[in-house]
């Protein structure tokens, strides 16, 4: 998260209102533009629209987040299961 500049308070809304996608046996979170609350102010919006957090199922942990610019059409085409490749 510090090698990409998001903030805690960014994930955390994140995680408190984003949509949950399940893919490659991990959870993808992300807020649709649509569905961003009314609280935010203009710098959370801005923040929040584009970051993806990819957490563990096993252990709730977070993964990794990264920011992409249409995030629901990029995790649509995620390969939906990606254990075959897996070591």
């Amino acid at each position: 998260m510090k090698e990409r500049r998001i903030d805690d308070n960014t994930v955390g809304a994140v995680l408190d209102h984003g949509k949950v996608y399940f893919k490659q046996g991990l959870e993808f979170c992300t807020i649709l533009k649509k569905k961003l609350p009314s609280e935010f102010n203009q710098e959370l919006r801005r923040k929040t629209a584009s970051v993806v957090v990819v957490i563990s199922p096993m252990s709730t942990e977070i993964v990794t987040c990264y920011r992409c610019n249409n995030p629901v059409k990029y995790l649509a085409k995620k390969a939906c299961e990606l254990q075959k490749y897996r070591a």
